[in-house]
């Protein structure tokens, strides 16, 4: 009874082990939720959808494991999301459509598989993505450019497939790191991202994708006037 008016939980970089305790979901006002740097262990309770007033939920570097609840789909309030470094699988369920706060969202390390969520990235929010080292594939979705603020997105380390995506003339200006290398990706570089490259057309510093003599697959990109980094590498990793 004592757990279910709490607004904000915060105990972050401790040495905290088990699971999390079921009551904890009763906090249906909660608006800040932080667990990141224990050794939490076990899944995600399918209450965790229960928390949609949640504005920041960090469950990163710790041990959780299985998937994502169906129900995580109802956190539409969030601003910061990071589940990074866990041992979570399965899908990143597709239904973003509703959210529109979202600021920071970070997958990375993780096991995720499936395709890319394409609905996250018609958030107009969004600024930070980290989808790197899981086992995502697929295609990059096309609306991948639809954020007019994104500035990192990281998607290196997958098994992504297809081309690069054009975008359309006015999209990522913002994009400063734009991460690629250590996927399955094949074709050229699209010419509208090399274009960010270019003063006053984009803010692109970090281009990098497997583009090196060696790389199999290989997408083709002239560096460094595009790509500013060729992986595999003999020096840059």
């Amino acid at each position: 009874e004592g757990l279910s008016t709490l607004k904000e939980l915060q105990v972050f970089q401790n040495f905290l082990t088990g699971t999390v305790p079921e009551e904890l979901y009763q906090n249906t006002d909660m608006s800040l939720l932080r667990l990141d740097r224990n050794q939490f262990t076990g899944t995600l309770s399918e209450s965790l959808g229960n928390l949609n007033q949640l504005g920041d939920l960090r469950i990163d570097e710790n041990l959780f494991s299985g998937t994502l609840p169906a129900s995580f789909v109802n956190l539409s309030e969030l601003v910061v999301l990071r589940v990074n470094d866990n041992n979570f699988e399965g899908t990143i369920r597709d239904g973003f459509d509703q959210w529109s706060s979202l600021d920071f969202a970070d997958f990375r390390n993780n096991a995720f598989s499936g395709s890319l969520p394409t609905t996250i990235f018609d958030i107009p929010t969004i600024r930070i993505l980290y989808f790197a080292n899981n086992n995502l594939d697929g295609p990059i979705p096309p609306n991948y450019g639809s954020s007019p603020v994104l500035r990192d997105l990281f998607l290196s380390g997958n098994q992504l497939t297809g081309t690069v995506p054009e975008i359309e003339v006015g999209q990522l200006t913002e994009l400063t790191e734009f991460l690629l290398e250590d996927n399955e990706l094949t074709g050229t570089m699209a010419e509208s991202i090399c274009n960010l490259r270019m003063p006053g057309q984009g803010m692109l510093d970090d281009l990098w994708v497997d583009c090196g003599p060696t790389a199999d697959p290989r997408l083709e990109c002239d560096a460094p006037e595009c790509c500013t980094a060729c992986f595999p590498s003999d020096g840059r990793v």
